[in-house]
């Protein structure tokens, strides 16, 4: 009887030895990327070679599976050749960028094989609670930067542990989100990734306030290295300019058309865009906007001015059209204003009002803001950190398509930056 037992227990170990076996599956080729979306679209940042997946480190970006996992056990092998974000995996990840940021919110498995230092590190808005920690300091490996280390990651139900060259160095609970992307980070040096291995694990369902985001096919319109896709005019260069994830005005183009244009034009879409400005605010007195679109008047008949902190002006054209710009600067009317159509009496009155944002819900000069531009038709609606500035508004006599553009309003000291330019073309 034991040693039928015995015979039984054997083989149930082997019935789920071969079960695991066959639920692993290869999240990597070896010859191509393909089941991966270079995210930022950068041309020479990822690459195959040697049966693994280079990253050359710039410009700080990501590299994205293209299927979600919620429950798994993650194995690759790793080499990077010096202390950066590069080489780091970000799980359970955003499709895309986080506000302001060039990576994506998830839960970040940042290790350095030289200092044998690892961690789980929330970041871009996610969450973990630390369980265990034991990388600092630890020995998991003495690693020379020519070698391979060995990376084991279980994700099951919010529950995290990490474990590098058979050392259990991290782990973390109630992770949120616990359901998104696999995502290979580019971050300052050169790693290279190889033997990428998932066990997918049952799923407990998460809800959506615990599942990142997923791709609704965006396309990034900014590569990270340079200006590709955009009409950059002789009096541009060195003025509008590729700094890594971001793209730089200095706010000195010497073109008589200071803004910088897409080589394609566009009929419908979904916009991003990150803006922020980069010069120290001033204090200034600027007009007051009634919800009507007129300007508050004073009793002698002249416009009622307030003081604030204003650090520039920038905006989006749509359609190749200046008169639909989408304002950007920290006035008291706010970010998001169509001043085009809010300031033409010729307009109905519905029209002019619907250019007006229902509420200022711009960041403080410095910090970043993200729009969502919706175009279809000839209306408009606009999402500014998170709030419904604009509502469908009607922009009558705009053009059926057009180039998008970045604007310069011609002012000396303007400078600014634009981040995370992804479009959505519609049907």
């Amino acid at each position: 009887m034991r040693i039928q037992l015995m015979l039984l227990g054997i083989y149930c170990l082997c019935l789920t030895s071969c079960n695991q076996k066959q639920a692993t599956e290869a999240l990597f080729n070896d010859n191509d990327l393909s089941g991966w979306t270079n995210v930022l679209n950068s041309p020479d940042t990822w690459r195959v070679a040697e049966e693994s997946i280079h990253s050359s480190g710039t410009p700080t970006s990501f590299l994205r599976s293209d299927d979600h996992y919620e429950n798994f056990i993650l194995s690759f092998e790793l080499n990077k050749q010096a202390e950066a974000d590069s080489g780091s995996v970000i799980i359970h990840s955003d499709a895309l960028p986080a506000p302001g940021k060039p990576l994506p919110r998830g839960i970040l498995i940042n290790g350095s094989a030289q200092t044998s230092q690892h961690a789980l590190l929330p970041v871009n808005g996610a969450k973990i609670t630390p369980s265990q920690e034991t990388g600092a300091g630890s020995n998991a490996k003495a690693a020379d930067p020519q070698e391979w280390d060995s990376y084991r990651i279980e994700s099951r139900d919010g529950k995290i542990t990490l474990t590098v060259n058979g050392k259990t160095l991290s782990e973390g609970t109630a992770a949120v989100p616990r359901k998104g992307y696999i995502s290979l980070v580019s971050g300052g040096s050169e790693a290279r990734f190889r033997n990428i291995q998932i066990a997918v694990l049952p799923s407990s369902n998460p809800g959506p306030e615990e599942t990142a985001t997923v791709d609704e096919g965006f396309v990034s319109l900014y590569n990270g290295t340079n200006l590709s896709g955009w009409d950059l005019k002789p009096g541009h260069r060195g003025h509008w300019t590729a700094q890594d994830w971001v793209i730089d005005y200095d706010g000195k183009s010497e073109e008589r058309d200071k803004s910088l244009w897409t080589t394609k034009d566009y009929r419908d879409f979904v916009l991003m865009a990150d803006v922020r400005f980069t010069r120290e605010p001033t204090l200034e007195m600027m007009p007051v906007v009634l919800p009507s679109g007129d300007n508050a008047q004073n009793e002698d008949g002249s416009n009622k001015l307030v003081e604030g902190s204003y650090a520039g002006d920038t905006g989006i054209y749509l359609r190749g059209n200046s008169k639909s710009q989408v304002n950007m600067g920290n006035r008291p009317v706010g970010s998001g204003e169509i001043y085009g159509y809010r300031a033409d009496k010729s307009l109905p009155a519905e029209i002019r009002a619907a250019a007006v944002p229902k509420v200022n819900a711009d960041n403080p000069p410095g910090e970043w803001n993200r729009f969502i531009i919706t175009m279809e038709g000839d209306r408009v609606t606009i999402i500014l950190n998170d709030q419904l500035v604009i509502d469908d508004a009607q922009l009558p006599g705009i053009p059926e398509t057009g180039p998008i553009a970045l604007q310069d309003d011609h002012a000396d000291n303007n400078t600014f930056q634009f981040a995370n330019l992804f479009i959505k073309e519609l049907d």
